[in-house]
């Protein structure tokens, strides 16, 4: 007889999305600091992610029984990140990578992709005007369209193509206008710019920087380790979109590595892609192992606020 358990009972009902939305507002403002537009289109940016996660959920049916884990995963882990609460790069980035993700992902086995391959690159673009390094992701990006989404087209590899360049190309113009290339140039010259790797890097971080790295981490690890141990009892296009997921965390967490100043923005980035995994693990899992981790995931939160 299955036993149910607290991460059961949380992972499966009805009402853990809508409590983990109003916690997250009470700890979006708390401690109040003063009305922030800037706050408040945050919170509001931070609700669009959380919805495009659900609804990813819900078309395709990432998680075997009706849950809405990954999204209160990344909503509760996004309160208690006080770099993402004012609209700047890491809120900007993290929305521009869930869209991205998501318009990718509708592509899958479809015969004109084009479109979808469009949004999904026009998105990254759009990411990369607040973090020029953000175009690298288009290299992997090809990678997925032609290995895991399987549309792979001369046609969607132009449609990429064009996304891509259609944020510049409206910036060409507005510096033909201005007669002055130099705001573009220094923008496209950060994108292969590297910070020298030191120490004192590492050792600048806050504490709940490194908390939440550390603790974020080590959950997807395990995540990830269950996943592909039980793969074999997912639907394709449910592994094609871990595995893109997987992909990303791997790199992020090897851009977190050699590039620690961007911290905050990466950071947000990995939340995106390991929120899926965890919410996962927590769903299928029914062990005494599992339920611990659990307990001790919903500590780690109540940690990172009161240390922030």
């Amino acid at each position: 007889m299955r036993t149910t358990r607290l991460q059961n009972r949380v992972s499966e009902s009805v009402y853990s999305l809508p409590v983990c939305a109003v916690l997250a507002t009470l700890l979006w403002f708390i401690p109040w600091e003063g009305f922030s537009v800037s706050t408040l289109a945050g919170w509001a940016m931070c609700g669009l992610i959380t919805w495009t996660m659900a609804e990813t959920n819900n078309r395709f049916s990432l998680i075997r029984i009706r849950s809405r884990m990954p999204s209160c995963i990344w909503l509760m882990c996004a309160a208690v990140s006080s770099f993402l609460h004012p609209v700047d790069t890491p809120i900007l980035c993290s929305l521009s990578l869930v869209a991205g993700i998501f318009s990718l992902f509708h592509c899958y086995q479809q015969r004109d992709p084009q479109r979808n391959l469009l949004s999904s690159f026009l998105c990254i673009s759009l990411g990369s005007l607040a973090f020029p390094p953000l175009l690298l992701f288009i290299l992997p990006w090809y990678g997925y369209v032609a290995y895991l989404t399987f549309v792979w087209s001369w046609r969607g590899f132009w449609g990429g193509i064009i996304g891509i360049i259609l944020p510049y190309w409206f910036w060409s113009g507005w510096c033909i206008w201005t007669n002055d290339f130099s705001p573009l140039l220094n923008h496209l010259g950060q994108v292969i710019h590297w910070h020298p790797l030191s120490w004192t890097s590492y050792l600048s971080l806050p504490l709940p920087s490194l908390m939440l790295w550390g603790g974020v981490s080590v959950l997807t690890l395990i995540a990830i380790f269950h996943f592909l141990n039980e793969t074999y009892k997912e639907k394709i296009q449910v592994r094609i979109y871990l595995y893109i997921c997987m992909i990303q965390v791997i790199l992020i967490q090897l851009a977190i590595v050699a590039q620690p100043e961007h911290f905050s923005i990466l950071m947000s980035l990995m939340m995106i892609c390991s929120s899926p995994f965890i919410g996962h693990f927590f769903a299928l899992t029914n062990s005494k192992f599992s339920n611990i981790l659990f307990c001790l995931f919903l500590a780690f939160l109540v940690a990172l606020f009161v240390v922030r």
